[in-house]
């Protein structure tokens, strides 16, 4: 299953003492896809926090492209907010 939002949701990541505003590109059972203006090192442990979900993950991959990093998460624990339906229909 895979999640793109279709409006804007907003990811805080933190890392040790430092957090950076991200925003969501997409989700699945494994993997966090998120955009960013600020630089993080491959393979870093993280904490994301959204309105719907909170977990930890470990980046993966990063890309570079007009001025914003994409990273893809590998998610090791998620949790949603409880009783959040999420409508996977196309």
């Amino acid at each position: 299953m895979l999640i793109q939002p279709v409006q804007p949701v907003m990811v805080t990541i933190k890392n040790k003492d430092k957090k950076f505003d991200c925003h969501m590109i997409s989700l699945s059972e494994t993997e966090l896809e998120i955009g960013c203006n600020d630089y993080l090192e491959k393979e870093t442990q993280v904490l994301f926090f959204t309105k719907y979900f909170r977990g930890n993950a470990t980046i993966r991959e990063i890309k570079f492209a007009q001025y914003c990093f994409t990273y893809v998460l590998k998610i090791e624990q998620i949790q949603f907010q409880p009783g959040l339906l999420i409508n996977t229909r196309l």
